[in-house]
């Protein structure tokens, strides 16, 4: 069960991730929109979840630098 939850879990933030990548590509979203901010934050932690859970050391590497980023990007959209 906890790996079926784990895989949900990774999909929803590789699907979050293709959707904010997509509507930023197309101008439907600003990378100094607050959506566009969370979108990174929630993908970058769901990869990081599964990644771990995995034991894909190197994706966990990854990750982890992209939720510090999201992290950053949270804080600089709500302190504009």
């Amino acid at each position: 069960m906890t790996d079926l939850i784990v895989l949900l879990i990774g999909i929803s933030g590789v699907l979050v991730v293709g959707l904010n990548f997509i509507l930023e590509a197309t101008n439907k979203l600003a990378k100094d929109h607050h959506v566009f901010a969370y979108f990174n934050l929630y993908g970058a932690i769901a990869l990081l979840l599964y990644s771990w859970y995995n034991e894909v050391w190197l994706f966990v590497v990854l990750n982890t630098f992209l939720s510090v980023v999201g992290i950053y990007g949270v804080y600089k959209v709500h302190n504009k």
